[in-house]
């Protein structure tokens, strides 16, 4: 199969060939591992992304590929859109987490006494404010670290309703939250 161009390799993951799809993995992971620890920063990180960017490949061989000669490029494509996603969640987690948890620990965010009891208590009403079918999957994600998926199977919904209501929550906490947080 090393001889077999990416083209070729292609073909045969769509047809569910698991020794191209190893041959594709073999030629290709160490450029897109590399390319996630630059863009990361953390090895560890870049090799979860880089797996799931050849999972994701697998599992959608026909329908997000298309052969114009750009493998590689398709699977950077993956691979950052896989990152970025992750770098956003865990940003708007620790943000959640530092404004209304405080520091992880359920002690007091460090930060200006002026303003970090304010802000947490807004945060925290904000939060408590939102019906419950919409505060769930919120804190599901962006604070427990499930996937939409997951969410979805932990409130027994489907995955679009859990974006949807994370996407009403959000709105909602930034147009109450928005006159304190613009300061």
């Amino acid at each position: 199969m090393d001889a077999a161009s990416d083209a070729e390799l292609m073909v045969g993951i769509q047809a569910g060939d698991r020794a191209a799809f190893g041959a594709l993995v073999a030629r290709h992971q160490d450029g897109v591992l590399t390319y996630l620890a630059r863009l990361t920063g953390e090895r560890a990180r870049a090799e979860d992304l880089a797996q799931d960017t050849f999972l994701r490949v697998w599992r959608q061989a026909g329908a997000g590929y298309q052969e114009r000669g750009r493998l590689r490029a398709y699977l950077l494509k993956v691979a950052t859109r896989l990152a970025l996603t992750e770098l956003r969640r865990e940003a708007r987690r620790r943000w959640l987490a530092r404004l209304w948890l405080g520091n992880g620990d359920g002690h007091a965010a460090v930060g200006p006494p002026e303003d970090g009891g304010e802000v947490q208590r807004a945060i925290r009403a904000g939060l408590q404010g939102l019906p419950a079918r919409l505060r769930a999957p919120l804190l599901l994600v962006e604070l427990e670290g499930l996937s939409c998926g997951e969410a979805g199977v932990a409130l027994g919904v489907r995955v679009g309703t859990v974006k949807s209501r994370i996407h009403r929550a959000r709105a909602a906490l930034a147009q109450a939250l928005g006159p304190l947080l613009e300061r």
